[in-house]
């Protein structure tokens, strides 16, 4: 309808109406829909200043058409266009959200990880990674190959618990964790089993009189 109404105005115009190119100039600005109203009414202006003419009207209604299957098309495409851009747009939202997700899910098994293989008061290991480690040493040592264990009870632990409180006696076992730590090289596995008791693995040959200074 739009090819049409200026259709209508262009055969004006080409007839010397003034008024015609006047409105035409003036409607340059005019938002889409707006201006295709305004146009549309040159139609029925055109037919009462110049009469009826089937054949201009039959190749308005052909140009009108045309238009409208042309504008349809295009529309279609258009929209097909901000389909595809919304598709990517959301695709990669979701990515990004993927990744984030996938980020946090790897930081969160990391922690658990940590949290399942120590100890939460002194933050070595505890004896479920102990019994692992030692499982997977003996799998693969070597036959002349030793493990040299300890194991470490701390005498009247109770005493301490209820004469100063729980919270003494985490610190106590903080600091005897850190102690134990110093003594021990790469080779050795420090471990709390449970209450007061720690064990400490060292893998590797060592001699009666190593052992004897290391306790």
């Amino acid at each position: 309808f739009l090819i049409m109404a200026c259709g209508s105005l262009s055969i004006l115009k080409y007839n010397n109406f003034e008024w015609a190119d006047k409105f035409y100039s003036q409607t340059k600005n005019v938002g889409n829909t707006r201006k295709s109203l305004l146009l549309l009414l040159t139609i029925p202006i055109y037919i009462i200043f110049k009469g009826v003419d089937f054949d201009k009207i039959a190749i308005l209604l052909l140009v009108s058409t045309i238009y409208e299957i042309s504008s349809n098309y295009v529309q279609k495409a258009i929209n097909n266009e901000k389909l595809l851009n919304n598709e990517r747009n959301i695709n990669l939202m979701l990515e990004e959200k993927i990744k984030e997700r996938t980020k946090e899910l790897l930081i969160k098994n990391e922690e658990l990880e940590y949290i399942s293989n120590h100890d939460l008061v002194t933050n070595i290991y505890n004896g479920r990674y102990l019994k692992k480690r030692l499982d997977d040493i003996i799998k693969v040592k070597e036959s002349s190959q030793q493990i040299t264990m300890y194991y470490i009870d701390v005498d009247r632990f109770k005493a301490i618990n209820d004469i100063y409180g729980h919270d003494i006696g985490d610190f106590v076992l903080i600091q005897i964790s850190q102690r134990l730590k110093k003594e021990i090289n790469e080779n050795g596995i420090l471990a709390r089993l449970g209450g007061d008791e720690f064990v400490i693995a060292i893998e590797g040959d060592l001699s009666k009189y190593e052992a004897e200074k290391l306790a």
